[in-house]
């Protein structure tokens, strides 16, 4: 697991170093419509604050996006 993890931290660093930020990260328009029919009818997912607790668990920086220097550290990256 921990190969995967460090995969996509080096895959996000490499995507901020070439300039992607936290707002190119966005969920497709057919993914945000609010489903008439099944368990959840009705319901509207908060997709910014998916996208904190997201960053969160990751060890990503928020303004930026970019993963911590100590998840990096942890993850033999740098």
């Amino acid at each position: 697991m921990e190969v995967g993890e460090r995969i996509n931290n080096l895959k996000r660093l490499i995507s901020c170093n070439l300039g992607i930020t936290r707002k190119d990260d966005k969920i497709p328009e057919h993914n945000k419509k609010v489903l008439d029919s099944g368990r959840i009818t009705g319901v509207k997912i908060d997709l910014e604050d998916n996208l904190k607790t997201y960053y969160k668990r990751r060890s990503w920086d928020w303004e930026t996006g970019k993963p911590s220097k100590e998840k990096l550290k942890e993850l033999g990256i740098i």
